[in-house]
């Protein structure tokens, strides 16, 4: 979803722990687009244990070209 001169960028993530994953068993997550505006990306997840949902929640991102990164890291608020 972005360009060779850009990078992701979190902006939040949220976790609702349903169940236990245990030791030894493969987790898998399931992630769906729910928006994409401008330079936001937010999608939800879903994440499985043996079949079993074990978390879900949102997460969200900021598309930013590298240059912008490397500056606003140079120049901290």
């Amino acid at each position: 979803m972005r360009e060779h001169d850009e990078e992701g960028v979190g902006t939040y993530l949220s976790i609702d722990h349903r169940g236990p994953a245990f030791v030894g068993e493969e987790v898998v997550i399931v992630a769906q687009v729910e928006s994409l505006k401008g330079n936001e990306l937010l999608c939800s997840y879903e994440a499985y244990a043996g079949g079993r949902l074990v978390a879900k929640g949102t997460t969200g991102q900021k598309i930013l070209k590298r240059e912008k990164l490397k500056q606003l890291f140079r120049h901290p608020l």
